[in-house]
């Protein structure tokens, strides 16, 4: 795996567990989860739509779908 797939590996397993999370505690009963929810809310907006490590999610798919169209 290269530097950029583990540091995107990283951040979706902190947005599942977010996710996860913070659906859980509002369903037992807890509003204050909801703070939660909205850091999964943000992590879902790093980890698809920003390229700081030089390739997003949603462009990193793009060009894999594009791949595989292409060579079959």
């Amino acid at each position: 795996m290269k530097g950029c797939q583990i540091y995107n590996l990283v951040w979706l397993i902190v947005w599942a567990l977010l996710g996860i999370g913070g659906i859980y505690g509002i369903i037992m009963g807890n509003w204050a989860h909801l703070v939660t929810a909205a850091g999964s809310a943000y992590f879902s907006y790093l980890l698809i739509v920003e390229d700081e490590d030089g390739e997003s999610l949603k462009d990193f798919a793009v060009r894999m779908v594009r791949y595989n169209t292409e060579g079959k």
